[in-house]
């Protein structure tokens, strides 16, 4: 899984267990419990740049693990252990208290993660009334866009808060100064600021359209030239389909 480095320049080196640690310790001392958004950004980029190296996954060292197939540790002191493990398919796991602060990414598949709320006054030995605090199927890599001409829609805000709290990168399309647009913090928070004079009570607006189509355009064409070579090919049998459903140009007499 190593980046592979653009022209003329030099790929990164590997990023050390022992900086990834002193990174994600600086976030987490840094911002704490008092700004969770901002910690999640800070620590995203040591993330990635950690699930960059090539030998992460002989990198551990085994240990055993409750709940899943397979356990090891790429990190401990007694206080923080970074842990690389695999989770089972074959059944669910069972809900379980960790009873420590945890920061869950995924490296390879994708994970069903549900956070529960105990709502009981936990007087019944063995027994707990859970309920549904946050649950979403985590991927790695998501990105949600949100696309506001005011920038003020709630169900957008609503949206991209929630995109956010998933650990989704969220690009967000919208007017400079919105509320939508300071939401945009950090590295995995990307802002497009797409500004015009057109008013946004209009019923029918046709500016903003424009720029909006012409900013996804040029979002779909830059994903699409970083896309993997084999896939190239099946895009250009889109296009060739779609060509053959236009009707020819009429030659002049």
């Amino acid at each position: 899984m190593s980046a592979a480095s653009s022209v003329g320049t030099a790929a990164r080196p590997p990023l050390s267990m022992a900086a990834f640690v002193r990174d994600i310790v600086a976030a987490a001392d840094r911002f704490g419990r008092d700004d969770l958004d901002r910690a999640r950004a800070a620590m995203a980029g040591p993330i990635h740049r950690l699930v960059e190296r090539d030998d992460l996954l002989g990198a551990g060292i085994p240990r055993h693990g409750n709940n899943v197939a397979e356990s090891y540790y790429l990190y401990f002191d007694g206080e923080l252990s970074i842990v690389l493990f695999k989770v089972p398919t074959e059944r669910p796991v069972q809900p379980h208290d960790h009873g420590v602060w945890e920061i869950l990414f995924v490296y390879r598949g994708a994970l069903e993660h549900t956070v529960y709320e105990r709502v009981d006054d936990g007087s019944v030995a063995g027994r707990a009334v859970l309920r549904d605090h946050q649950c979403a199927t985590l991927h790695p890599g998501d990105c949600a866009v949100v696309i506001s001409n005011s920038g003020r829609s709630r169900d957008l805000l609503d949206a991209a808060e929630i995109a956010r709290r998933k650990g989704a990168t969220t690009i967000l399309i919208t007017a400079s100064g919105s509320p939508l647009a300071q939401t945009a913090q950090g590295g995995s928070q990307i802002l497009l600021a797409v500004d015009h004079p057109e008013d946004y009570d209009r019923y029918s607006p046709m500016v903003s359209r424009l720029l909006h189509l012409m900013v996804i355009d040029i979002l779909t064409t830059a994903v699409a030239l970083r896309l993997p070579g084999e896939l190239r090919p099946m895009l250009q049998e889109i296009k060739k389909n779609l060509r053959a459903k236009r009707y020819t140009r009429a030659e002049p007499d």
